[in-house]
């Protein structure tokens, strides 16, 4: 059985633990399908009728992973886990002027402007896609 990886941001976790604390466990649920991405995704109907992927946990992953979280469930036998999303915030990029250390809007905010200070297309173009495979992975979602 191949196991669900349930992404959920640091906040949302502190707010599915502290349901647990206070013994809601339906609720800590209900925050983790509400707020968690699913990887890999199923395919199914999207909202507007159209067939594609779907992010949002089952029931049965996201009470597996909650009673992973409890204790109440070895982890060999949960179909689903979570797995704390993590975010690339800054990236440091080695330049002909040294170092220069840039949130990830900045860096694609320079590698735009890059066109203009004279950096090649296919650089620009290099840093463009490694942009775009950072906000992947993420699970950030694109404009």
């Amino acid at each position: 059985m191949e196991k669900v990886r349930i992404k959920i941001s640091p906040s949302d976790l502190k707010e599915v633990k502290k349901h647990l604390e206070d013994n809601r466990k339906i609720a800590a649920i209900k925050h983790l399908r509400s707020t968690g991405k699913a990887f890999p995704p199923k395919e199914g109907t999207l909202p507007d009728g159209t067939v594609g992927l779907i992010h949002r946990p089952g029931l049965r992953e996201a009470k597996h992973a909650v009673e992973v979280m409890m204790g109440t469930m070895v982890r060999a036998d949960a179909a689903g886990l979570i797995a704390p999303q993590l975010r690339i915030k800054k990236v440091i990029v080695e330049g002909e002027t040294g170092n220069i250390e840039l949130d990830i809007e900045q860096l694609q905010l320079r590698c735009l402007d890059g066109l203009s200070q004279g950096i090649p297309l296919s650089e620009v173009a290099a840093m463009t896609e490694l942009i775009t495979f950072i906000r992947g992975w993420q699970g950030d979602e694109l404009e």
